[in-house]
């Protein structure tokens, strides 16, 4: 069901006459992927992680995101800095 809802928003979202395309699968330009195209374009994501006694210090991205894995995380409503943390400790 999320994954329906994600799909929907996104296709929503590139609906707008002014919204640029997004690269799906195999390069394709597109304004209504998959959730499988989606998914394929996000998973190459790595985020990393440093724990001290058992809590999360920090998370960060060790390369930067691609322009198309920005675009598809603005047109979810987020940006890249829901992949970074630092504790205030």
């Amino acid at each position: 069901m999320i994954y329906t809802l994600w799909e929907r928003n996104i296709i929503k979202a590139l609906s707008k006459s002014e919204e640029e395309t997004i690269e799906g699968l195999n390069r394709q330009k597109t304004k209504r992927p998959t959730t499988y195209a989606l998914q394929k374009v996000m998973s190459s994501i790595l985020a990393l992680s440093q724990i001290t006694d058992g809590k999360v210090e920090s998370i960060w991205l060790p390369k930067p995101l691609k322009p198309n894995q920005e675009h598809i995380l603005q047109l979810t409503g987020f940006s890249k800095e829901i992949y970074t943390y630092t504790s205030n400790v």
